[in-house]
């Protein structure tokens, strides 16, 4: 996942992203996605994984819900 993602960001054409080299390791990630049928958004979402690296683990749950959809937005005026 994290390698297709480096794909698509600045990184020159046919460069590898080896985490390994890095010294990371991601686990298997696991994900359960809901998507709304009406506005087939990605309504709520959990994906879990681990991670390691000098000899230290770290476990990641990134959570997600949707609160809204097709409703305005109003941003702040920047100070200036």
């Amino acid at each position: 996942m994290v390698e297709s993602f480096a794909r698509l960001g600045s990184l020159a054409e046919g460069a590898s992203f080896d985490l390994s080299k890095l010294g990371l390791d991601i686990g298997d990630i696991h994900a359960v996605l809901t998507v709304d049928e009406q506005t087939h958004l990605l309504d709520s979402a959990l994906v879990s994984f681990e991670m390691k690296a000098d000899g230290k683990t770290a476990k990641l749950d990134l959570r997600y819900r949707l609160s809204g959809a097709n409703t305005p937005v109003t941003l702040p005026s920047p100070s200036g």
